[in-house]
């Protein structure tokens, strides 16, 4: 007997080194992993296909791409547009389209995001295609699925997509299956077991194909009107012009790869309606995960480090967590040193997990503060994710300065290199400096060891957060 157990674990551990071993992820992680596999057997195979492993995630790609193959190519055709300029390595690494022709609005606040997204929706003729990551039951979740249910039983095509996991504690099922009964359509992303530790983080409204919504803001009430006694941060654009097609073209591809019955209408032009915008604001919208010819894990991560490493003057951020990767931390950093003046803004308050969110976040903070970064607490809850480069860089989503959003999840941000609206951005940041308390350097430098510990320890579950 106990020579058949010595040969079964002889086999596990081949077994699960050779799927460490040739995966892609850096020597250090892989040794970790395969440390972890070694000493905690059989959970430590199952933590590792769950979190760690990119096999059953490229295996389900690989499927995606031979069942919606033509489809993703299609979508990507319509969407495209005259070469209009923009970053170059956004437009060939990460295949964001630059268009010429918008009109972008900026919300600062959920009352007013709310009440354009709500008006917009009710005029509505064609379609409407919502995609959220969590979606709550308040007064705000409900004002949305009423509004969409009565458009769906008056003949409007509705699609509605949210994240299985951005969800699971938000009891909106018995909203979702209203929208259903009215003839809606409703898909859940990701729901799979294994896709636990890749999510879709993207929020994306596409109107009529004509007007789009995308940026930092779920639906809920507290984006509206706080929670307790403080405040909500967040900023959310309103879109019109070619950026909406690109909008368009992934809520399209995260529908065709996560609903059941995806089909398309027979003719895909009819998503994709010549604008009549006559902005002329340059816009490009780069999103990873699009399962196609720029799928890539990196493209947020890389397309950040770009544009932040080419600083000459100034990089502002603005993040609830901040935790990112080594490439942008080092990057930061070299930065600061250099004379840019680097400025991180972050939350004070959390909705949920405030000690262990705090503790990740001041240690990485604390690598940068003697390089001379400036950092900012916001005094109420800050889920803005924006980032302002010198005079001519910003970009605005969903995206949060941490690893999860730069590596993991599936995530989408507006660049704009418009010197009049980077200066309005400038300008938002500028009045939040206003609700902030700066960091005290001296104080923060002289933590307890105990509070250094915690720090330490919890930075150890950055990426899962």
């Amino acid at each position: 007997m106990a020579e058949i157990i010595y040969i079964l674990y002889i086999g596990y551990l081949l077994l699960t080194i050779s799927l460490i071993l040739f995966s892609r992820k850096t020597p250090i992680l892989r040794f970790s992993w395969m440390v972890f596999v070694l000493f905690v057997p059989v959970v430590g195979l199952i933590l590792y296909l769950i979190i760690g492993s990119e096999t059953v995630l490229s295996y389900r790609k690989d499927r995606i791409q031979k069942k919606h193959g033509d489809a993703l190519k299609a979508l990507e055709a319509m969407a495209s547009s005259k070469d209009s300029g923009g970053d170059s390595l956004l437009k060939n690494y990460c295949g964001s389209k630059a268009t010429a022709d918008n009109e972008v609005v900026v919300f600062t606040d959920g009352t007013s995001k709310y009440q354009s997204l709500f008006n917009d929706l009710r005029q509505a003729s064609d379609s409407i295609h919502v995609q959220y990551f969590s979606i709550n039951r308040g007064e705000v979740g409900q004002e949305l699925i009423s509004i969409l249910a009565n458009k769906a039983q008056a003949g409007i095509e509705v699609k509605l997509l949210y994240d299985s996991i951005g969800c699971f504690f938000n009891f909106v099922q018995p909203l979702l299956k209203k929208l259903k009964q009215a003839g809606g359509q409703v898909a859940a992303i990701k729901p799979h077991a294994l896709d636990v530790n890749n999510r879709n983080h993207r929020k994306i409204v596409v109107i009529d194909g004509e007007i789009g919504y995308t940026g930092g803001m779920n639906i809920g009430d507290g984006y509206r009107d706080g929670i307790g006694n403080k405040s909500w941060r967040d900023t959310h654009l309103r879109v019109t012009g070619g950026a909406v097609h690109q909008l368009q073209r992934v809520f399209l591809t995260d529908w065709l790869v996560s609903a059941k019955d995806s089909c398309l209408r027979n003719e895909l032009p009819h998503y994709f309606p010549e604008n009549i915008s006559k902005g002329n604001m340059n816009v490009q919208i780069v999103a990873n995960g699009l399962r196609g010819k720029y799928d890539s894990n990196d493209i947020i991560n890389f397309s950040y480090f770009h544009l932040i490493s080419r600083a000459r003057e100034r990089v502002w951020i603005q993040t609830p967590y901040f935790a990112p990767t080594d490439i942008i931390l080092e990057t930061l950093r070299g930065l600061a040193r250099a004379g840019i003046d680097v400025r991180i803004m972050t939350s004070s308050s959390f909705v949920f997990g405030g000690l262990f969110h705090s503790s990740i976040t001041n240690y990485f903070l604390r690598y940068l503060v003697n390089s001379g970064v400036k950092v900012y607490k916001h005094k109420g809850i800050l889920h803005a994710k924006t980032m302002v480069v010198d005079d001519n860089t910003a970009c605005i989503g969903s995206v949060n300065l941490n690893s999860r959003s730069l590596i993991k999840d599936d995530e989408i941000y507006a660049y704009f290199d418009d010197r009049g609206f980077v200066s309005k951005c400038q300008t938002i940041f500028e009045k939040d400096i206003n609700h902030c308390v700066e960091l005290d350097y001296e104080k923060f430098r002289r933590q307890s060891i105990t509070s250094r510990a915690l720090e330490s320890a919890a930075s150890l579950f950055s990426s899962l957060c």
